[in-house]
């Protein structure tokens, strides 16, 4: 008797279970499920709709019908089911059932309105929507269709505002810096923005009750063939309060729990605050006052800025120790005095979070991890946020393996921020709109590698971060150190040195004390902006202030035979700039173009020949450079004469530069695609007679470019991308000059050419 497979005997058993959940008995004579809705835009020429719109018109459909696996309802089927009292168990049915949406005729219609009316806020003026429905056995699918209208567009900007009150001349002050321009397509949402500057602009200056209401846009379309004349005017009956001066009166800080705020009792203050600001509490104080009064913007006798109640919002919110905050503007219209109530409800500041999970380096090994920490919120009462956390895991190299093919390590880290600059030599960065931090961190962290070699990692940072603006972020630290060690026997790292030549400097002890500066910019947080630029640049320096001291103290020495040493060990010196630059461009809604640029130089001077192993550039793997494996690329034209060597420690160089482009788009659910093209390599700043080729030359450096290509599939489960990608090489700078390329050796049918030339890279996220 023929026997079925496990796996084919669980795949009928779950066909058998999805085709007896059928919810058509569960309709009432004449209804019908609704499945989804699409929308299609049938613009082109003058007529186009940009891709931000279309993704905004794809917001306003109904949401499909949630938990339907292959076809079937199997969501709706376990919410009917527990309806009507049948056993469900507790855990699959929250995770599972979904109430049915139903087909309703008029929602459908109403949508069709909405998309009309939206393509008119865009100046779309007379745009058609139309919709079809198709059913599927007891459920409907809608399509969408809208056809658009050539859009209006702006023709002449008028602001019709007098001089003769203090609020015309403010409102004329404001509009100097209009977001509004002749050319410009009709935008309502752009007119709500500039009338809300606007308003923001007058409050800023004590007009209370001031708001967006008593700013009107007048609009002629008359004036030409699909063009707008837009006027900027005042609203004639403005209440009197709105046009009166308001200054704050001293703000009142209340800690509350569930106590009514009648019922706490006024806290005495040290001399060392000042008493514009009284609080309130029954209980003892678990924030110290010193650290919330900095945070408080709104003061006695001031003239009211509503700017100062937006930074008190954000500070006392960004300290992280309080549930809830929420401040209350008291308006007296007597005195024309603002009366700020702020309560603050404390939260638990401790937590203890232990996480099965994985990782992925960018060497390509992935494995399981366990993450075991401890974090305090208020360490010191001040808004201190401490963590310390310790970790272990299990890494194990994919595609060919090397003999450092299996990684177990083990960490200790331990980081204080503290919400305020510490020890900042001169005048700190302005920061009124955000918090600064002063940033202290310790890592201590043990890799075996196969039970052939160990390595230890001591590290510490001092620094700073801090921002001006939301789309800017700067972090400086003023030192670092980082230190390398092996417990391994000298017998054993010389016999290592000499099984694997590549190993080199990346196992000898190292010491390196220097400062950094990182300045991140982001074009927009929003991922669904149409154009968004992401852009770090990152400068090391180390060893440059030992060296000076050192060369005082012994001129004389000839570093290049004998370098100065800090605790037995050369201390290493050098600068180092990077900039990774990168371009979104969103092409539908759920699809887009992601490009990156990075190009990073390091010159290693003084005391030192070579960038120290850590700071070296390297390229191949899951995160560059695809179609090879991983460091296996460069430097220059050098390829090893040993091609099983290790590959975790791989090749390294001074200069990188690197292209990429990825295309992304989805396929069903949680399923998404990407085809890529990746192109770099890397070089040598000095000439290294064991590697012939890697220094870098101005007259020939594009011609040792590596270029691969290939395509991937992701799994975005929202809280992780799990990252699947396979790549070729199309260029290979290592082979004679006129052979590099490889596209004509591609044989996709060759099982040798597949084992030699097929990537398979697995990481979690996107590679940039």
């Amino acid at each position: 008797m023929a026997r079925i497979p496990g796996s084919y005997l669980i795949f009928i058993v779950c066909l058998g279970l999805l085709g007896a959940c059928n919810t058509r008995k569960y309709l009432m004579p004449g209804q019908l499920y609704y499945n989804k809705s699409e929308v299609k835009v049938f613009g082109k020429d003058s007529t186009k709709v940009p891709i931000s719109i279309k993704t905004e018109l794809d917001g306003l459909l109904i949401s499909k019908q949630r938990g339907v696996i292959l076809g079937s309802r199997v969501g709706v089927w376990m919410y009917e089911q527990r309806k009507r009292h049948k056993p469900i168990l507790g855990f699959i049915y929250k995770q599972f059932a979904k109430p049915p949406l139903y087909f309703d005729y008029n929602k459908v219609s109403q949508v069709s309105r909405l998309l009309e009316n939206r393509m008119g806020n865009h100046g779309y003026f007379g745009t058609r929507a139309e919709f079809d429905t198709v059913r599927h056995r007891n459920g409907v699918d809608v399509k969408y269709r809208v056809y658009p209208t050539v859009p209006y567009r702006v023709k002449n900007i008028t602001l019709d505002v007098s001089t003769e009150t203090v609020i015309d001349s403010l409102v004329r002050e404001a509009s100097g810096k209009t977001l509004l321009k002749p050319g410009q397509r009709y935008n309502l949402a752009r007119m709500r923005k500039e009338r809300t500057r606007i308003t923001e602009y007058v409050r800023n200056r004590g007009y209370f009750f001031f708001n967006d209401n008593d700013i009107l846009f007048l609009a002629d379309s008359t004036v030409g063939h699909r063009q707008v004349d837009l006027t900027l005017t005042l609203k004639k009956d403005i209440q009197a309060h709105d046009t009166l001066i308001y200054h704050t009166d001293t703000a009142r800080v209340y800690f509350v729990h569930h106590e009514p705020p009648d019922s706490l009792k006024e806290l005495h203050l040290h001399s060392s605050v000042k008493k514009d600001v009284r609080f309130f509490s029954k209980r003892k104080k678990t924030t110290r006052l010193k650290v919330i009064y900095p945070a408080i913007y709104m003061k006695p006798d001031s003239l009211y800025r509503y700017s100062n109640y937006q930074r008190t919002i954000r500070h006392l919110s960004g300290l992280g120790v309080f549930k809830f905050v929420d401040l209350r503007e008291n308006a007296n219209d007597s005195t024309r005095i603002i009366q700020p109530d702020i309560f603050l409800t404390p939260g638990n500041p401790k937590s203890v979070q232990v996480e099965l999970g994985g990782s992925t380096n960018s060497e390509g090994y992935a494995g399981p991890e366990l993450s075991l920490a401890y974090n305090h919120q208020n360490l010191f009462r001040g808004a201190e946020h401490f963590t310390f956390q310790l970790k272990g895991g299990f890494l194990k190299e994919f595609g060919e393996s090397s003999d450092f093919d299996r990684i177990y390590w083990l960490g200790v880290n331990a980081n204080l921020n503290i919400p305020r600059f510490i020890r900042w030599i001169g005048k700190p960065p302005e920061t009124k709109n955000f918090i600064p931090l002063t940033k202290i961190g310790v890592s201590v962290q043990r890799y075996d590698f196969s039970s052939i070699l160990t390595l230890d990692y001591i590290n510490t940072t001092f620094g700073y971060q801090w921002q001006k603006t939301s789309n800017y972020i700067n972090r400086f630290d003023p030192i670092f150190i980082s230190y390398q060690r092996s417990p391994n026997s000298d017998s054993i790292l010389i016999d290592l040195k000499k099984q694997f030549p590549l190993l080199g400097q990346s196992i000898e002890n190292q010491l390196i004390i220097g400062s950094s500066y990182k300045g991140t910019f982001y074009s927009s947080l929003d991922v669904q902006e149409t154009n968004r630029i992401y852009d770090a640049f990152t400068i090391d320096v180390s060893g440059n202030i030992l060296y000076g001291l050192f060369r005082i103290t012994d001129p004389s020495r000839d570093v290049d035979k004998e370098p100065y040493k800090v605790l037995g060990l050369d201390f290493s010196q050098y600068l180092r700039f990077t900039n990774d630059f990168r371009y979104y461009l969103r092409t539908s809604k759920r699809s887009n173009i992601a490009t990156r640029l990075l190009l990073g130089l390091g010159v290693p001077w003084g005391n030192s020949k070579s960038l120290p192993f850590i700071m070296q550039y390297f390229i191949g793997g899951p995160n560059d450079l695809r179609g090879f494996r991983t460091r296996t690329v460069g430097p220059g034209s050098y390829q090893p004469p040993d091609s099983t060597a290790t590959t975790f420690f791989g090749q390294g160089g001074d200069i990188k530069l690197e292209g990429n482009i990825e295309y992304r788009f989805p396929i069903a659910g949680i399923f998404k695609g990407a085809v890529f093209v990746d192109a770099g390599n890397i070089w040598l700043a000095n000439n290294d007679p064991d590697r012939p080729g890697g220094k870098f030359s101005a007259d020939k450096f594009y011609k040792e470019i590596a270029v691969s290509s290939g395509a991937g599939l992701r799994l975005d489960f929202k809280v992780v991308v799990i990252r699947l990608d396979w790549g070729i090489p199309l260029r290979k700078p290592y082979l004679p000059e006129g052979k590099r390329w490889v596209i004509d050796k591609i044989d996709i049918g060759s099982s040798s050419w597949r084992s030699k030339n097929i990537i398979f890279n697995f990481s979690l996220g996107y590679p940039f």
